[in-house]
């Protein structure tokens, strides 16, 4: 696959044109392995995307940063047609962004585990639930 004409900060500001359940689902998707067939033209990317159900969608992203702000327009053939999570999972797969960099995998590494709940932080997660989950409680439900 062709190296990305997209800087990591470029690939950030065209994924937040997505809103979160995209996001979330097109990169899942990526992580799947659904995407095959990428090609760069220029400012843009181009794929075919498997669906939920078997079906595969002809992606187009094309980013143009001209001033502060990039120029995103994003294509599908599945019937959310545009800025959809098989877009997302275009741009994640294309630029390997949801595989952590080697100096993000050592800093994850680097950090100190967090330490386990107290004994207090427990008693009161117990109490919560025992009150929730009472006959009591659910007797006095309407």
């Amino acid at each position: 696959m062709p190296a990305a004409p997209w800087n990591p900060q470029q690939t950030a500001q065209i994924l937040t044109f997505f809103d979160k359940g995209s996001l979330s689902r097109g990169r899942s998707y990526a992580e799947s392995g659904l995407v095959h067939g990428i090609e760069w033209s220029g400012h843009t990317l181009s794929g075919h995307s498997e669906g939920s159900h078997g079906q595969t969608y002809r992606c187009t992203v094309t980013a143009e940063f001209k001033g502060p702000r990039a120029q995103v327009s994003a294509r599908c053939t599945c019937p959310v047609n545009t800025f959809c999570k098989h877009c997302v999972a275009l741009v994640v797969t294309a630029t390997d962004t949801g595989k952590p960099t080697p100096q993000a995998a050592f800093a994850a590494e680097a950090q100190p585990p967090k330490p386990p709940a107290s004994a207090l932080e427990l008693s009161r997660w117990r109490t919560l639930v025992d009150e929730i989950t009472s006959p009591k409680a659910s007797a006095e439900a309407p």
